[in-house]
């Protein structure tokens, strides 16, 4: 296959899936401005894709990412964009556009962890599943931040770790941080204001 049909395929693939997602996004009550963001940065991705000779069966949810995060990015929303462009491309695999990467053995045991710590939260603590969610998140962020891509030893862990994790969750600046200002004051002052 030429670059030239390679081109065409991957463009007009991924433009006819992104109106099918954006289909899905409206579905799942996302704003407009959102689903502009995540266009523009499926638009972004088929456009690299495209330079790079890349097809559509060679696309996972890294690779999207690491073509995004290589290039340049003109604004402030160049993580957000990482962030739909992954979203984007795991939604081409549950729809069985893109093959599903082979879990590495770490997937497999955060896995594992994960399932073991969401089982220990439903079953013992009593939380809603969107808390488990958060939970999880968190704890998944923890374990990138103490551990990064070495093998994790749950058994090293020491407060101190902790502590680390949580004061450089609270140190950093606005938008990262979103403690800045709670949600009970913003809406707060949104009733006030009417």
């Amino acid at each position: 296959m030429s670059d030239s049909t390679i081109a065409s395929t991957t463009g007009g693939s991924l433009n006819a899936r992104a109106g099918q997602y954006c289909v899905e996004l409206e579905r799942l009550n996302y704003g407009r401005e959102t689903i502009k963001l995540y266009l523009r940065s499926i638009r972004r991705l088929s456009q690299l894709m495209v330079s790079h000779g890349l097809a559509l069966d060679q696309l996972t949810p890294e690779i999207a990412a690491e073509l995004l995060l290589r290039t340049e990015w003109h604004g402030d929303r160049r993580q957000y964009a990482v962030f739909a462009v992954r979203r984007f491309v795991t939604y081409l695999v549950t729809q069985g556009v893109v093959k599903s990467p082979a879990p590495t053995t770490r997937e497999l045991v955060r896995a594992g962890l994960r399932g073991d710590y969401e089982d220990y939260l439903r079953r013992q603590r009593g939380l809603s599943e969107r808390t488990i969610g958060h939970c999880w998140r968190f704890a998944d962020r923890f374990l990138d931040f103490r551990f990064g891509d070495a093998e994790i030893d749950l058994g090293a862990i020491t407060p101190g770790d902790i502590v680390a994790f949580l004061q450089r969750l609270t140190t950093r600046k606005a938008p990262f941080r979103c403690w800045s200002q709670p949600p009970f004051r913003r809406f707060a002052t949104n009733c006030t204001a009417r």
